[in-house]
């Protein structure tokens, strides 16, 4: 369940960054050979680590 407790802006980038290298890691570093479905999946949890930080402001 998300938090929607103030965060830092430093704990925002850290999850960024935990998401991204999470998904690099289950869709491959090549970001060339990823499927129009990855790339999307990639960036809704993109915005939604980010959308949970908006709503916590």
């Amino acid at each position: 369940m998300a938090s929607f407790l103030p965060r830092p802006a430093d704990q925002e980038v850290a999850d960024l960054a935990r998401v991204d290298r999470r998904l690099h890691q289950a869709f491959g570093r090549d970001e060339t050979t990823w499927t129009p479905q990855q790339w999307r999946d990639y960036f809704d949890e993109i915005r939604a680590t980010h959308a949970s930080y908006e709503l916590a402001a």
